[in-house]
């Protein structure tokens, strides 16, 4: 092996380009033993091979100039040590965050899937049992932004409560449902999140639902008002009567199609039998 190399060599070595290690040597973060006076030649001992072997892995393990600098710097077992697992304890959380994102996305992906299921929407009249939530009262039941603040607020509730696959509730004011128009803003009286029993936390409650008819809604919003008068045609078709509301199952992810944004919503509307 021999005891001195030329940048160019050390640079075919890692392969790197000579302008990386001219950068290191301006930050002096690898600065060569020797530098030719008369010509400029840098040149680097047999020993520093080792040295840049390790800034390269430090900087392959997301390190930036400025802490290799430091690191570099040390010259204390101690020293290095206490910056290591200081390093290691930041990595160990990146990849919990890593981990976090991952689960979101499967989850993503999931919901994308059933998206893509069968989009027939079929009512189905059902006695649904009660389920335990956590609600907010909507001030303005028309207001998007206000559903916007809500849905990130019960998200952040959910979330600190140890749950992540989130399914929103809205409860729709339906009473006047046969006067809906096209991309009208239907009302929102509450909105809430699902809570699994073993979440249960201060302030849930329960939800009852009881008798009622069910259908997916797979399409945009926009032709949100269309599948609710598809199921109060039905509802009066059978002899039924709707409660005044309705509850809507919403997973958190949104969905681009051609028509707009739009998603997986599962509605039931609660009713009554009409005595004739």
């Amino acid at each position: 092996m021999k005891n001195r190399y030329k940048i160019s060599e050390l640079a075919k070595i890692f392969n790197i380009s000579r302008q990386t290690l001219i950068f290191y040597h301006k930050k002096k973060i690898f600065i060569p033993q020797e530098i030719d006076e008369e010509n400029g030649y840098r040149y680097y001992s047999r020993n520093q091979i080792w040295d840049l072997m390790l800034i390269l892995t430090l900087k392959k393990a997301g390190f930036s100039l400025e802490e290799i600098k430091c690191f570099t710097e040390l010259r204390n077992t101690k020293g290095n040590i206490d910056f290591l697992e200081n390093k290691i304890e930041e990595i160990d959380e990146k990849i919990d965050e890593l981990k976090r994102v991952k689960e979101k996305l499967e989850v993503r992906v999931k919901n994308l899937k059933e998206y893509l299921i069968d989009k027939q929407e079929i009512i189905e009249f059902e006695n649904r049992e009660d389920i335990l939530w956590y609600k907010i009262v909507m001030k303005e039941p028309k207001d998007e932004t206000e559903m916007i603040k809500n849905y990130e607020r019960l998200g952040e509730i959910a979330r600190k409560n140890g749950i992540e696959d989130i399914k929103y509730i809205n409860i729709i004011d339906v009473k006047n449902i046969k006067k809906f128009k096209m991309n009208e803003v239907i009302p929102v009286l509450e909105l809430g999140v699902i809570i699994p029993e073993n979440k249960k936390f201060e302030g849930c409650e329960r939800l009852k639902i009881g008798r009622c008819f069910t259908i997916n809604h797979r399409d945009s919003y926009d032709f949100l008002v269309d599948t609710y008068k598809k199921i109060d045609k039905y509802i009066d078709e059978k002899g039924y009567k709707n409660l005044g509301y309705s509850i809507e199952f919403m997973k958190e992810v949104a969905i681009s199609t051609q028509e707009g944004i739009g998603g997986i919503l599962e509605i039931m509307i609660p009713v009554v039998k009409i005595d004739k």
